[in-house]
């Protein structure tokens, strides 16, 4: 049987979701026309805004997942 985390299930989701939309944030940011060149749809008629709306939700997402994330891992520590 594996050993439980003393930060519990909610630090490891926290950073798996933190870590993800990193990820598919700077990948958007790198590569904008993913969705275009994926879904062959161009939603925005290529002015960029959707990429730019997927960049800061994105971005705002792993800021708050990775704070969270970093709060469990702190008072689990601290205690």
């Amino acid at each position: 049987m594996t050993e439980r985390s003393p930060h519990g299930r909610g630090f490891g989701l926290r950073l798996g979701l933190g870590v993800t939309t990193l990820v598919a944030c700077l990948a958007t940011m790198v590569w904008p026309d993913w969705i275009e060149e994926v879904f062959h749809i161009d939603p925005d008629r290529g002015n960029g805004t959707l990429e730019a709306a997927i960049v800061v939700v994105l971005g705002a997402v792993s800021i708050v997942s990775l704070a969270q994330a970093w709060s469990i891992r702190r008072r689990a520590t601290d205690v």
